[in-house]
């Protein structure tokens, strides 16, 4: 092999758009990004890239701008770019099963092959989440290589100045090879002068430097963050950079993964150790330790230098499973749905429908939250439901069917109640409440919530931004407004339903008040532990649950009954309460139900109390109504009408729940749920026992 005498140099993008995403938003992306990119190249021959694209954009990009096609295969055959593949639906692909790994991987690399012209070699590791025995799945997938960030390298104890080219690592004698994303590069394009990244370049190459240095990261920096789109196309950066690229031609090549890989060794051999780039395990911990770990960085960085710090990383991904019980509760009936599938006797196209079903709902998106919305959005969650969902249907159409399992993974028995219009999952130990209310027909989650948790960024510190005003997505300084300040409160417990609260009789409660949680809770209902009793009969099911509370006046029995019969769409639940020991008993009991409904935010999601509509009135404004008896919300985004019934008159009130999130572009405030409060006096003598029975029905409102 002839000796080397010039720099190479890697060019890359990633474009991805989420499942469930919506059509405006990549629609200005592929305006302002991804287009604009593909035809600067056009111009440009002398100029390589790679380029990764997740399934959900290319199956958006071929229904809205099929011709997009041929501008990418152009490219390709006249070899000016090299197609990287990866899971179809861009899971995380090492929280999603053996099986469903590999046949993403396939369905990509057979869908590139076909629409645009190059089976991949190499593989876009979703947000970079290396896990050792990563190569296995490479190899049993067919690719070559992968590219992780340089972290990954200097955390597995290679010197700074030998994190280039590509390495060969391996799992039970697998092999792939792997490409170091340099963070230098990443941090400066686009956000700094093209010069500046000539310079660094020329710097490695004056050092001797004859490997390979590569760059490879998100598309979307490339005209869709904020500030990006006129710099790089109304301002020039971008044609400056490719300008700089074809002057620096003497010394630097701009190559492709592949080419460079059939011309040049490997640097070696390395084992890179569980890791994401920096931010991404910062993210993961909570936010004390996020902060802690900052504090940390930025001392040891100050004190010893810039890589001192190299071995300090934060969390792993699957701590956001830990942190957010429900992107933990999502990802675990994901890994169920993909069992009942791969088991299931089915054949054929409904067999394929369910396997894409399942793969759309194994979108990283939803499951995580970092610098953008991610499960902060209640969207994305809606679009992971909703596959999942009807991949269940299609192979779980069980007429009734009452099953006790542990659904989370964390030691505590759930239960499901199930027919085929409804689905319930209630948590025995956590206050007995119902965690999930699927309508099977509309696939939708109607306890698709999420509670307001303490986030790192709530805590405002000072940023150190460029003297120019420069920065990357990551150094970008934001405040949260006083109005948006409102909204830091935090939730004790998850937005659940049948959520019980003893409060003090007589106590001066508002909607605004149960929204900031200024309530004085007695006895610890809300996270009782109940015992279960599960019962099966031929035309009904039924979840008996017994938990005892020590209030200051007695113990508390109380005993919660749901049933859920063949064929309606309707689930009962029966309340028994007793004054077991004790004088008598005064108290309100509050019910909170949590309801994930979309239409929300418009007015056209009407609701009524009693029958009487409240026109013009949104659920996101808190409100109440005393004496009622019925709640019914019509939900036009899942054709859904949601109904609660209770026996008796009650005080009803109800508010949002909003939460505040960072996005690239600052902060944001979403919609979750909607609250429902039934608030019910209670005197009890000793020994007395009291009953309440409420009904939630889910009708279908496409009429």
């Amino acid at each position: 092999m002839p000796e080397k005498t010039k720099l190479s140099f890697i060019l890359g993008v990633h474009c991805h758009q989420p499942v469930g995403n919506f059509g405006w938003v990549i629609e200005e992306a592929f305006e302002k990004s991804y287009r604009p990119f593909v035809e600067s190249l056009e111009k440009r021959p002398e100029i390589k890239a790679a380029a990764h694209f997740s399934g959900p954009l290319l199956e958006w990009i071929e229904a809205n701008r099929r011709d997009f096609f041929k501008k990418i295969r152009k490219l390709v055959e006249r070899g000016q770019m090299e197609i990287i593949g990866g899971g179809f639906y861009e899971p995380i692909l090492m929280t999603i099963p053996q099986v469903d790994r590999l046949e993403q991987i396939e369905m990509m690399s057979t869908y590139a092959d076909t629409k645009l012209g190059m089976r991949p070699k190499g593989l876009w590791l979703t947000e970079r989440i290396w896990e050792p025995s990563l190569p296995g799945v490479l190899r049993a997938a067919g690719m070559a290589y992968t590219v992780t960030d340089d972290t990954h390298f200097l955390q597995a104890g290679v010197e700074p100045d030998k994190v280039r080219g590509y390495y060969y690592t391996e799992d039970e004698g697998y092999t792939c090879a792997v490409f170091p994303i340099d963070q230098t590069l990443r941090y400066a394009i686009p956000f700094r002068d093209p010069e500046e990244t000539i310079k660094y370049l020329r710097r490695r190459y004056d050092a001797g430097d004859r490997t390979c240095c590569s760059l490879l990261d998100d598309g979307e920096k490339f005209g869709l963050w904020p500030g990006t789109f006129n710099l790089l196309y109304k301002e020039g950066w971008l044609e400056r950079f490719y300008n700089a690229l074809e002057k620096a031609s003497d010394w630097l090549e701009i190559t492709l993964p592949s080419d460079y890989m059939q011309t040049n060794p490997a640097e070696g051999l390395v084992y890179l150790p569980t890791a994401s780039y920096f931010e991404m395990g910062q993210w993961a911990l909570s936010p004390s330790g996020n902060q802690m770990l900052d504090t940390l960085k930025h001392r040891l960085s100050k004190e010893y230098g810039p890589n001192a710090d190299v071995f300090v990383k934060g969390g792993f991904f699957r701590n956001f499973f830990m942190r957010y019980p429900e992107a933990n509760h999502m990802h675990k009936r994901m890994l169920e749905i993909s069992r009942k599938v791969h088991q299931s006797a089915l054949e054929g196209l409904p067999r394929d429908e369910a396997k894409r079903e399942l793969f759309q709902a194994q979108c990283n998106c939803g499951y995580w939250h970092g610098i953008f919305g991610g499960l902060y959005l209640p969207h994305l969650r809606e679009a992971i439901y909703e596959h999942l969902l009807k991949a269940e249907r299609i192979v779980d159409d069980r007429e009734l069917a009452i099953d006790a399992y542990d659904i989370d993974r964390d030691g505590k028995e759930e239960v499901e109640l199930r027919n085929r219009k409804l689905v319930g999952l209630f948590a025995p130990h956590d206050g007995g409440t119902l965690i999930e209310l699927d309508a099977v027909e509309a696939a939708a989650n109607l306890m698709n919530t999420l509670a307001r948790r303490p986030e790192a960024y709530h805590t405002p510190k000072k940023q150190e931004e460029p003297a120019d005003g420069s920065g990357s997505i990551h150094e970008i300084a934001k405040e949260i407004s006083a109005a948006d300040r409102k909204l830091l409160v935090y939730d004790p417990y998850r937005r659940s339903s049948f959520r019980d609260f003893w409060l003090e009789p007589g106590a001066a409660l508002s909607p605004e008040g149960l929204r900031d949680l200024k309530y004085k809770e007695i006895g610890g209902l809300p996270r009782l532990s109940y015992t279960p009793e599960l019962e099966e009969r031929a035309d009904e099911v039924t979840l008996h649950l017994e938990g005892q509370a020590t209030l200051p006046a007695g113990k508390l029995d109380i005993v919660k009954r749901f049933v859920l019969h063949h064929n309606q769409s309707a689930l009962r639940a029966q309340y028994h309460l007793t004054l077991r020991e004790g004088d008598v008993m005064d108290g309100l009991l509050g019910i909170q139900f949590n309801v994930s409904t979309p239409s929300a935010l418009t007015l056209d999601a009407p609701f009524a109390v009693d029958g009487k509509a409240i026109p013009g009135h949104k659920l996101l404004v808190p409100g109440k109504h005393e004496n009622a008896s019925r709640f019914r919300i019509r939900d036009p985004h899942r054709r859904v009408d949601f109904t609660i019934d209770i026996d008796r008159k009650a005080s009803m009130m109800w508010h949002a729940i909003e939460t505040l999130s960072q996005s690239e572009s600052g902060f944001d405030r979403n919609y979750q749920a909607s609250a429902l409060w039934i608030l019910l006096p209670v005197r009890l003598s000793p020994r007395e026992t009291q009953a309440l029975s409420i009904i939630i029905t889910i009708d279908d409102a496409t009429g």
